[in-house]
């Protein structure tokens, strides 16, 4: 197989049954702008027309800043069409952090939607992401390339210092697509509702793109407000999703919520969540008894897919009793980005389910989790110091997460090695980061930034409690003269207004005296964590 054959099948060319179907439906206001295969198919292949009539040739970087919808899936297999390199950029980044992550992946050109134009480097030329359909392709628009190819670049904030460029190639992707689609048992009646940013890999690997290998019809919303999305499911009535814990927990809060009501709904509610606990034991029986609940989701929701942290075990329990799955699932941007997946009738709960077929799992001696196999990245983009360091001679990741394995092969995520700070929404935040932006105010002498939770605070706290769920960016500083909590915080607000909102610290500390160091001085964050609950005022 080559691109160009992969892009055929995802677009069933010559298939005349999929061609009127719909492929991406992106909510606009109170309406649906429907896109079918074939229109998809027309888009793509006229932005791939306009990336070579810019000048764009096969292995360049094309960047893609988007918002969810039909316009990036176009341009993504445009991009691909043109055989050149995606880079997906996050939409939610400022212009300050976009910069230079565009220099650094020496772009050719660029696909951006009007209403982020603003944040685009300049010097960039930006191809009509719309293309015009009208046109002709012309000769030698379209490319082809070698699977073992690189397809996408993702910056990430990685485990360690500044962002780097996660280099996916055509196999990387294909490999965790088709398996995606066999563990999720695909089918062309299947109907996705999308919330997360397509840039998300969780997102496009076992969601747009699996959908799209199935022919099936994928939901675009841009919201994540809980009755929203209710009501959007009634309408789509949509079979499943790939989500991250923060959707359960709003969808759960919001399902609690009609329970926690008086009268006869509320009433039914709880007698029901109490059989659900007894003697009401199989799927079926429970869909029957929650049916006013799932009338509210639209009737045909069967399962969540979940990545991109760790989701507490009463949100799985939750969804469970009212006949729901949640399918927990485990990996990294460098593993494109699946590692391993629950599955229908292979759930265990509290795990990250079982390996990929073909994909190896082990746990060094001193309990961190390696991973080898088709989905490991190719390498950093222009980086193979980092390459080296992220993976050994022998073809194994070094994930940073302590994990370990049960008799059956299940794989249980316990901790992370690394400092990064995984939000509820699946956002990753670098420490080092933010600390340089607070280290440019004369007012502290020293700053340190950590994932904060409330479990965290307690003596002898872990990796393993801090896995638990979702983290807050804190920082704690060292004011280098008297100042009040408010003035701190108007200070450290100020510092971190080039920074991407889930980046800025929504807890602030202040500390009398010098923060725990290595002998190197760099600051122990296992400490400052642990001291959290004796500094300043509480959150």
């Amino acid at each position: 197989m080559t691109s160009r054959e992969l892009v055929r099948s995802l677009l069933h060319s010559g298939e005349a049954a999929v061609t009127d179907r719909v492929a991406v439906a992106t909510r606009v206001g109170d309406r649906w702008d429907n896109l079918t295969y074939a229109g998809l198919d027309r888009r793509s292949s006229a932005t791939a027309a306009g990336l070579a009539a810019a000048g764009v040739r096969s292995g360049d970087r094309v960047a893609l800043l988007a918002e969810p919808g039909n316009e990036w899936i176009t341009g993504l297999l445009g991009i691909w069409r043109r055989g050149a390199v995606a880079v997906l950029l996050d939409a939610s980044l400022t212009a300050d952090e976009l910069v230079p992550l565009c220099r650094r992946s020496e772009l050719a050109a660029g696909l951006v939607s009007a209403t982020l134009a603003g944040r685009w480097d300049s010097s960039t030329p930006v191809v009509d992401l719309a293309g015009d359909e009208a046109s002709s392709p012309g000769a030698g628009a379209e490319a082809e390339r070698r699977l073992d190819d690189p397809a996408v670049i993702v910056w990430t904030s990685g485990t360690t210092g500044r962002p780097k460029g996660v280099t996916l190639s055509f196999a990387n992707l294909d490999y965790v697509v088709s398996r995606a689609s066999q563990i999720q048992g695909l089918g062309p009646d299947a109907r996705w509702l999308s919330v997360l940013p397509p840039n998300h890999l969780l997102e496009l690997c076992c969601g747009r793109l699996p959908a799209l290998a199935a022919g099936s019809t994928t939901f675009v919303v841009r919201t994540v407000v809980p009755h929203e999305l209710a009501s959007i499911m009634r309408e789509t009535r949509v079979t499943q999703m790939v989500v991250v814990p923060l959707v359960l927990r709003l969808l759960k809060r919001h399902i609690e919520s009609a329970a926690r009501k008086p009268g006869a709904a509320g009433a039914y509610l709880r007698t029901a969540t109490r059989l659900a606990d007894g003697p009401v034991r199989s799927t079926a029986q429970r869909r029957l008894l929650f049916a006013p609940v799932h009338r509210r989701l639209g009737g045909h929701l069967r399962s969540f897919y979940c990545g991109g942290a760790p989701v507490e075990a009463e949100v799985v329990t939750f969804f469970h009793r009212l006949g729901i799955e949640v399918f927990q699932g485990y990996g990294l941007t460098e593993t494109s980005p699946v590692v391993s997946m629950n599955s229908p009738g292979h759930n265990r709960p509290g795990s990250v389910g079982r390996p990929l077929p073909s994909t190896e799992v082990r746990i060094s001696d001193e309990g961190e989790i390696l991973v080898r196999g088709p989905g490991v990245m190719l390498g950093y983009w222009n980086d193979d110091e980092a390459t080296a360091e992220a993976v050994d001679v022998d073809g194994w990741l070094h994930t940073g997460d302590l994990g370990r394995v049960d008799p059956d092969g299940y794989l249980f995520v316990t901790g992370r090695v690394k400092s990064l700070i995984v939000l509820d929404s699946g956002k990753k935040v670098q420490p080092e980061e933010v600390e340089e932006a607070l280290a440019r105010s004369p007012r502290f002498t020293e700053v340190c930034v950590v994932g904060w939770h409330a479990h965290t605070s307690e003596d002898g706290a872990g990796p393993a409690e801090r896995a638990r769920a979702g983290e807050q960016v804190c920082a704690v500083v060292v004011p280098s003269e008297p100042m009040s909590v408010q003035e701190a915080e108007e200070e450290v607000h100020r510092l971190t207004a080039g920074l991407s909102g889930f980046k800025r610290p929504t807890v602030i500390r202040l500390h009398d005296g010098e923060l725990p160091k290595t002998p190197k001085r760099s600051p122990r964050r296992a400490e400052v964590v642990r001291m959290l609950g004796h500094v300043g005022t509480p959150p």
